[in-house]
């Protein structure tokens, strides 16, 4: 899913009444975050800059408004497309520190010398992120809190953990 040069951090889900407002999906830690960055959709091979005009937070959904989209039609084009922004984009972090982005598709190897499997994906459980990590392809996960008791050290292509090998 994710290209070299962006990453998501959102995705459009449904139309929103007639003129063209759509329901998106924010994938930022804060919600609002999304609309702090220059936003891309990726039509036809093609990253098309998207500008919002405005946006709107309800109880259950976040809806925007793109400029030019000014009918249900216009909008259903954009129907669940990924929003991305340009990894330069990203604010700086400190060198303890990482983006999801940066930890999907690593290695996972316990203290054992274990190989668990790969990062297949991050969720945040109330406080703390998570690792979802398959092996082989398999359907089986195992989530590992991403927390310092449990990790060992990352290095360029793997992650090393302190870990039972339960898969």
């Amino acid at each position: 899913m994710q290209s070299g040069k962006y990453i998501i951090v959102g995705k459009i889900l449904s139309t929103q009444g007639i003129n063209g407002w759509v329901t998106i999906q924010s994938f930022t830690s804060n919600p609002k975050d999304i609309f702090t960055y220059d936003l891309k959709v990726l039509v036809e091979d093609i990253y098309q800059d998207i500008k919002v005009m405005e946006y709107n937070f309800m109880p259950k959904k976040t809806t925007m408004k793109i400029e030019g989209l000014n009918s249900i039609e216009q909008a259903n084009k954009y129907l669940t497309k990924y929003i991305y922004i340009s990894k330069t984009d990203l604010p700086v972090i400190n060198d303890d520190e990482y983006y999801w982005h940066q930890l999907i598709g690593l290695n996972v190897v316990n203290e054992e010398d274990i190989i668990l499997g790969v990062v297949d994906s991050l969720f945040t459980s109330g406080d703390n992120d998570v690792l979802v990590v398959k092996k082989d392809n398999s359907s089986q996960e195992v989530f590992i809190p991403f927390l310092k008791k449990h990790l060992v050290k990352i290095a360029s292509d793997t992650i090393f953990v302190r870990w039972r090998n339960e898969l």
